[in-house]
């Protein structure tokens, strides 16, 4: 089997892939060069955007190959050490821990631990967004707390993301957590067409 890497940033929040043909490097040379004015100048940042153009192309996938795509949003944090937001495999999207970071400050929001919650679900929300995803999608999430006392005010916050059916989940009290952080949440997530169904055994 073949794995294919991609990669997709999502520029402005619009959570779309940069670029659409290497055409567009041609279009720029023929609109704004002039062979006459040209120089070693101007041929070296035409060399740095016909790389910007060439690498934010899609890729074309092989038949039967299996895609491995990073997912990265500036509409998210960026990521505090070496991992990626989020990497989709195939069709199952994998979220890193989350935070409950103020992306433009890059610190942990002012409160407890709710309030690290509900900013890192919405971080996780923004990711899920770039990766063509919804919280609906989310299929497993597991919370790291600094302290299981907050437990209950972690849930208050959490039941307003996921409203119905939530999705499986582990919560783990942990010795500490990066940035002196209170809460993280990491996810597991399905993309593209999902059908939704539940079980006739009845609500708990």
């Amino acid at each position: 089997m073949f794995r294919k890497r991609l990669f997709i940033s999502a520029t402005g929040c619009s959570n779309s892939i940069r670029g659409k043909e290497t055409s567009r490097y041609r279009n720029f040379v023929a609109t704004h060069v002039d062979p006459v004015k040209f120089d070693r100048s101007a041929s070296a940042k035409l060399a740095v955007i016909s790389r910007t153009l060439m690498t934010s192309t899609p890729k074309k996938v092989k038949d039967g190959a299996t895609v491995r795509k990073v997912i990265l949003t500036q509409c998210a944090p960026k990521p505090v050490g070496p991992y990626s937001q989020a990497v989709q495999f195939d069709k199952t999207l994998y979220i890193s821990g989350v935070l409950g970071l103020d992306k433009n400050k890059m610190e942990l929001v002012e409160g407890g631990a709710g309030d690290q919650a509900k900013q890192a679900l919405i971080n996780m929300g923004h990711i899920l967004k770039a990766a063509g995803s919804t919280y609906e999608n989310v299929i497993k999430t597991t919370i790291f707390l600094a302290n299981i006392g907050d437990f209950k005010e972690v849930n208050d916050v959490y039941k307003d993301f996921f409203t119905t059916n939530p999705p499986a989940r582990s919560t783990y009290q942990v010795a500490k957590l990066p940035l002196e952080a209170l809460v993280e949440i990491e996810a597991i997530a399905g993309t593209g067409e999902i059908q939704h169904e539940s079980c006739n055994c009845g609500k708990l």
